[in-house]
């Protein structure tokens, strides 16, 4: 199945109450999402860069990491700063849903 990069490049938050024991659930920044103590996060920007958020010790979001982003195929190709890949498979997305295989 082939993926729209447009549909794909946002602002994506960990819906941890969503996951199963094989995928991990992201919904849209601004989405209505229960409260929860710190959320992770990706973003997926049109230019191809990726920033991975976090949460600190006092549950302020901080960076995770960085670096580059491609599509192969139905996977999503993570290439950090460094140049250590990470390759998550695209089940699902749609407009308020991105599922992802847990790595």
């Amino acid at each position: 199945m082939a993926f729209d990069l447009a549909a794909l490049a946002r602002h994506w938050v960990h819906a941890h109450e969503e996951d199963s024991p094989s995928t991990l659930v992201y919904r849209p920044k601004g989405y209505a999402l229960p409260p929860a103590r710190g959320r992770k996060a990706l973003e997926l920007e049109p230019s191809g860069g990726y920033i991975e958020h976090g949460y600190g010790p006092t549950d302020r979001r901080v960076r995770d990491g960085s670096g580059r982003f491609r599509l192969e195929g139905d996977d999503l190709v993570l290439a950090d700063t460094g140049g250590k890949e990470r390759r998550l498979r695209i089940l699902e997305l749609e407009p308020n849903r991105l599922v992802l295989t847990k790595p």
